[in-house]
């Protein structure tokens, strides 16, 4: 499980903050790719002369981004779990 913490304010929803870089990077990627997608899909749903290939294409781009992102967020996970174990 890779390490996150939570921080919460009164004004504010609860963030989450990643405990390393690689992370942070992956958790923006996957923030960005879920927005992308959200995006994409509200056009579809709300315009009907909307372009259907060229959305077709945006939402399997923010598919494979947030794919690619979840898999970095994991090899770092797995590094910093081997690095913990050699330093145990």
């Amino acid at each position: 499980m890779h390490r996150i913490a939570v921080t919460a304010c009164l004004d504010e929803p609860a963030k989450i903050v990643p405990m390393n870089s690689v992370a942070a990077i992956s958790l923006a990627g996957l923030q960005s790719a879920a927005a992308r997608l959200q995006a994409s899909a509200q056009r579809v749903a709300s315009d009907q002369n909307a372009d259907l290939p060229k959305e077709v294409v945006e939402q399997k781009m923010a598919e494979h981004t947030f794919k690619a992102n979840l898999i970095a967020m994991r090899t770092a996970n797995e590094m910093t779990k081997q690095m913990l174990d050699i330093l145990a």
